[in-house]
């Protein structure tokens, strides 16, 4: 699935989402400010796969050893949803909010995620519904996704997801 989106700043991101790629995760920055690719340490490539979920938390649940429960029911945007508590195999809990009139997420929050997500604008792209506006408030800051365009089943080549080599240094 490709997805270009406009950032705060009004530029079109491309944004691949794949959910059978097999490489490990890479970082081109990290805290200390380098551009340098890195591999993810095992203990964080781990829990990156087991929270990247791109089929969402909800499906097939129980096959990936979660549990769910009704968690009461909260007004979201105005909106009446349910709440349900989603919880990991390790013990992690994240909360799911489902709107009660469409079924559709609306809010996505938890331990987890360490972050609020809220979901909206939801269009129909190749029998998908999918939201084109995504907010999500974390301790590291807002950031605002509206989707301009979503395409489905395009060709895309694993390399794609490859670590980049490390340039050579200049000393």
């Amino acid at each position: 699935m490709l997805i270009p989106l406009s950032s705060a700043s009004s530029e079109t991101v491309p944004v691949t989402l794949a959910s059978s790629v097999t490489v490990p995760p890479f970082f081109l920055r990290n805290l200390s400010g380098s551009l340098k690719p890195q591999t993810a340490p095992e203990s964080q490539s781990r829990e990156m796969r087991a929270h990247t979920d791109m089929d969402g938390l909800l499906v097939d649940w129980k096959a990936k050893g979660r549990t769910v429960e009704l968690a009461g029911s909260e007004d979201v945007g105005g909106s009446p949803a349910w709440k349900l508590k989603v919880t990991e195999k390790d013990g992690g809990i994240d909360y799911v909010y489902l709107d009660k009139k469409t079924w559709l997420m609306v809010r996505s929050t938890g331990n987890h995620l360490g972050a609020t997500i809220l979901f909206g604008d939801y269009r129909s792209v190749d029998g998908l519904t999918m939201p084109f506006s995504i907010d999500q408030n974390s301790a590291a800051g807002a950031v605002r996704m509206t989707l301009t365009k979503v395409e489905t089943n395009i060709p895309v080549d694993e390399a794609e997801f490859r670590m980049p080599a490390v340039p050579a240094s200049k000393e």
